[in-house]
């Protein structure tokens, strides 16, 4: 694996970092530390009722990227509990931060998310980079395409209450990209809990300007 670290010694053991770092298998650094490891093999493993195929496809093309991806568990701050931060370790390394297990939001039965719904949303952004050739562009149409993802991770309920009425993660695995990037713009038409959602991403463009991208010569974005 020496071509994918040029920066670190082939005898180095996890990057000189074994306090916070797990290398179970030799050959790269995915995890910073056991309890994060055993937390995403779940979704990894055929044999486990939390496996995903869906996931475990972007995780592979992640692997097998020339760019290092670091999954973490973490705690979150007042912005997110969920993160991807491109190059925080160094210019071929970018870290995947999500917390664990319930939250609030997990909790609400009009939300209807996964404890997995926060790893999906960030491993997607992750995956989107590397769409992009390592190069990050947020709007609110790459925020509707990993929240429809994270919309199909293990556990997620489509409805509640009668079992007839959607819950926010039903209504968004059945929206399109381009509806629920406006939605994302604007906030929700409909009402989920009894209260109307405000746009979570106002400060975004909706969509990505291919066009001036093309224009002057850049490649586009996905």
């Amino acid at each position: 694996m020496s071509d994918k670290y040029p920066n670190i010694s082939p005898y180095a053991y996890c990057a000189w970092n074994p306090v916070k770092i797990i290398d179970p298998s030799g050959d790269t650094c995915k995890f910073a530390d056991k309890e994060t490891h055993d937390y995403v093999s779940q979704l990894l493993d055929p044999a486990n009722k939390n496996y995903s195929e869906d996931f475990s496809e972007k995780y592979n093309e992640l692997d097998n990227d020339k760019h290092n991806y670091i999954f973490q568990i973490w705690k979150g701050d007042k912005h997110s509990d969920g993160l991807f931060k491109p190059k925080s370790l160094g210019e071929n390394t970018s870290q995947i931060l999500f917390t664990k297990g319930e939250t609030p939001d997990t909790r609400n039965p009009s939300i209807g998310m996964s404890e997995f719904k926060l790893l999906f949303e960030e491993t997607f952004h992750a995956w989107k980079y590397k769409e992009n050739n390592h190069s990050q562009y947020s709007t609110c149409y790459s925020e509707a395409q990993a929240w429809i993802f994270s919309a199909r991770a293990p556990n997620t309920k489509y409805f509640y209450g009668d079992n007839l009425t959607p819950t926010l993660m039903g209504h968004i695995l059945c929206s399109t990209p381009e509806i629920l990037a406006l939605e994302f713009k604007i906030g929700f038409f409909d009402t989920y809990g009894g209260e109307k959602i405000p746009a979570p991403y106002s400060h975004l463009e909706i969509y990505p300007n291919n066009r001036l991208r093309q224009f002057i010569g850049l490649p586009q974005w996905h």
